[in-house]
């Protein structure tokens, strides 16, 4: 953002550079430059699950049952990738 007002003006932007995540969300002008692009998106994603839903009744049982499938077993691996290799770590992490 910065760097397409100072294209535009052809000035140095008085906006401070290195900000955090929650002091750029808390500037007017990026909420209003956001706020768009978040009812744009919002409005495809509910597009794309709409066509995945209402072609849900097209889709072959064998193929709705292997996809069942799958996600039950990633379900699995990943409560027990997380249990195995991550929740160690992270309790390595905060026990200093």
């Amino acid at each position: 953002m910065i760097n397409d007002i100072e294209v535009e003006t052809g000035e140095t932007c008085p906006l401070p550079r290195g900000v955090t995540q929650e002091e750029a969300a808390s500037n007017l002008d990026v909420q209003k430059l956001i706020a768009p692009r978040l009812q744009k998106l919002r409005e495809l994603s509910e597009m794309f699950l709409n066509v995945i839903i209402d072609s849900l009744d097209l889709v072959p049982y064998g193929i709705r049952w292997i996809s069942k499938q799958i996600r039950k077993l990633t379900k699995v691996f990943s409560s027990s990738f997380f249990l195995l290799f991550l929740f160690p770590l992270y309790i390595k992490l905060f026990s200093f």
